[in-house]
């Protein structure tokens, strides 16, 4: 069973413009391990960037402790740790969160960019807006595929 339990959603005791490089080079060390930036399609007719963090140890709920999200336990098989996971997804905290670690970030620059490209087309709407976010979701879903590689 992978049942998720969502816990509160908080805005963060700090915002992700006051953090300092080795805050910001530390949490992109951490997306390029853990993490994942990512198109989500939820309810909707076309994709948004969503960026998560999920590990069996503690650090998702300090990060979300500290600068805010949304924060769930995935509950996993039995004989495995549950899996942590602290969540991104409102577009201005995505936005400010990319600016900042994306200079630091290795093997997740791709989709950052494209997550950048897709909130950029959400505060500009053309007539063809909802085609290009889908055209970009499929792009950074078939950059996070496992075991590709260019």
């Amino acid at each position: 069973m992978n049942a998720k339990r969502r816990f509160s959603r908080c805005d963060g005791l700090r915002k992700f413009e006051s953090m300092i490089p080795t805050e910001a080079a530390y949490i992109a060390a951490i997306i390029d391990g853990e993490g994942c930036i990512t198109a989500y399609h939820h309810e909707r007719s076309y994709c948004f960037p969503r960026i998560n963090i999920g590990m069996t140890s503690d650090l998702p709920r300090k990060l979300w402790e500290e600068w805010g999200g949304a924060f769930c336990v995935a509950v996993q098989p039995e004989g495995c740790k549950a899996k942590n996971i602290w969540d991104i997804a409102k577009q201005n905290r995505i936005l400010a969160l990319i600016i900042k670690v994306k200079p630091y970030l290795r093997v997740k620059a791709k989709q950052a960019d494209i997550a950048l490209k897709m909130l950029e087309i959400l505060n500009v709407k053309t007539p063809d807006w909802k085609e290009e976010l889908n055209r970009l979701g499929e792009n950074m879903h078939k950059l996070n595929k496992r075991g590709t590689r260019e």
